[in-house]
């Protein structure tokens, strides 16, 4: 048998119980704000049962990430928005046909991820974004007041998209925030 005919390694399906949800954060966490998506990473990877997704926090989107997210179920990238309102938490579908056709490092954007995965791998699993707007993007190690105070919304967000039941005080808390 030559190398031709070897099988490759299986792979598993978008419908497969054994594929998991990704959680991708990623900034800066030395520019204040800009680590909105470790600081979620971290705080999430704490609160979420064993096997309920693979959380990764990483300063930027590259064209690496393609083949753990085309192992995905879902994947939900977490990001501070520079244009936003200053903590206010926005949840959205992530459209991988509005990908560009080549990745840089510095450029890779959810929607190119996605589109790569589907194009290297055949996989595409469906992309969320929850995103907060930021307020401070200074040299420095956390974040400022409004999206600290953001935080616990986005991790009820990710939560619901992971179907883990949230508190009364956490749907409360997540309600009141969505109608600021």
């Amino acid at each position: 048998m030559d190398a031709t005919d070897a099988a490759a390694p299986a792979r598993p399906s978008l419908l497969d119980p054994q594929s998991s949800p990704l959680v991708i954060g990623y900034g800066n966490p030395l520019r204040a704000d800009d680590g909105f998506g470790w600081e979620v990473a971290q705080r999430l990877s704490a609160l979420l049962p064993a096997g309920a997704a693979t959380v990764v926090a990483v300063h930027q989107l590259t064209p690496e990430l393609a083949e753990p997210i085309a192992d995905a179920s879902l994947v939900i990238f977490v990001d501070v928005d520079s244009d936003g309102a200053p903590g206010v938490v926005v949840q959205r579908t992530v459209d991988p046909s509005e990908g560009a056709p080549a990745v840089f490092s510095h450029e890779a954007q959810p929607q190119t991820l996605l589109a790569l995965a589907d194009r290297l791998y055949g996989r595409c699993p469906s992309g969320v974004i929850i995103s907060v707007g930021g307020a401070d993007f200074d040299y420095r190690a956390g974040l400022s007041p409004a999206v600290a105070a953001a935080t616990p919304t986005a991790l009820a967000h990710i939560r619901e998209l992971l179907g883990i039941p949230l508190s009364d005080s956490e749907r409360d808390g997540r309600a009141e925030a969505c109608m600021k």
